[in-house]
């Protein structure tokens, strides 16, 4: 599987990677920004997107949008682990659903381990 990993924090996008590869052996494309998603999912499109919502310049919500403007790429499930509680967006579940967010993970509460699980079983229901 190949999973793109949008986290700015360079630590964590690395853990994400170590976690992810350790029992599933998936590809993990990290991108730092936003803009790095776009061109890597132009050249590469991923079975699944994690990703963080406080990115820069383009917010999360922001890219979600633009993302799913691509016909493309409008499938592509997604899996938000955010530093912010998903109660702290204007978002209900109806418009997290039409972003294509399978999933809302805080990363105070939430593992990576449970993320990594959970995106492997969305995939295999695939």
């Amino acid at each position: 599987m190949k999973i793109l990993c949008i986290e700015p924090d360079v630590v964590l996008a690395k853990a994400f990677k170590t976690v992810f590869t350790r029992n599933h052996h998936d590809t993990i494309m990290l991108c730092l920004d936003p803009q790095a998603a776009i061109e890597q999912i132009d050249t590469q499109k991923p079975d699944a997107i994690v990703m963080e919502l406080q990115l820069a310049p383009l917010s999360g919500l922001a890219f979600l949008h633009e993302l799913r403007s691509y016909e493309d790429f409008s499938d592509i499930p997604v899996v938000v682990y955010s530093s912010v509680p998903q109660e702290s967006f204007q978002a209900d579940a109806a418009t997290w659903r039409s972003l294509g967010v399978k999933k809302y993970f805080y990363k105070s509460t939430d593992s990576l381990q449970k993320v990594a699980r959970f995106i492997h079983g969305v995939l295999d229901e695939a």
